[in-house]
């Protein structure tokens, strides 16, 4: 642990820190670029207390409809798996929750696809492929897109 402190203090936290929401930056604008903004759940922002390494986002045009929520998730859950079978193997996430402001429900009906930058996509180059990937892999649920 203290290796890895360490290493850390080499490297300088500022610079980890603006390295990962630069990528994160990077990774919003290809989908903004695809789908459009709308489809983040977090819109950028240029105030940076409220930027952060992860990028969440649902690509399909009845993102903002509770009613499809079920067919959504089952899609972006096939594409989730779709990129973790490849080769090489993506790694993203899938995930859900309860958008309280409009639908005060108690189960969740809002879902998204997550990607982390700070993990496991370290340059723009494998962000490039990894987002390659993953338009295949959407195109395959079949589902219209936003």
């Amino acid at each position: 642990m203290a290796d890895s402190a360490r290493f850390f203090n080499s490297i300088g936290l500022q610079r980890i820190y603006d390295r990962g929401l630069s990528l994160a930056s990077y990774l919003q604008s290809k989908v903004a670029g695809r789908w459009g903004s709308g489809v983040l759940s977090v819109s950028p922002s240029a105030d940076p207390r409220f930027k952060t390494f992860l990028t969440a986002f649902n690509p399909f045009k009845a993102y903002n409809d509770p009613s499809q929520f079920s067919t959504m998730l089952t899609a972006l859950n096939q594409a989730r798996d779709a990129l973790g079978a490849g080769s090489p193997k993506i790694y993203i996430r899938s995930i859900t929750w309860r958008d309280k402001a409009k639908d005060p429900g108690t189960a969740d009906n809002r879902a998204a696809l997550r990607i982390s930058t700070h993990a496991l996509y370290n340059d723009p180059g494998e962000i490039d492929e990894m987002f390659r990937q993953l338009v295949k892999a959407i195109d395959a649920t079949g589902l219209p897109q936003a």
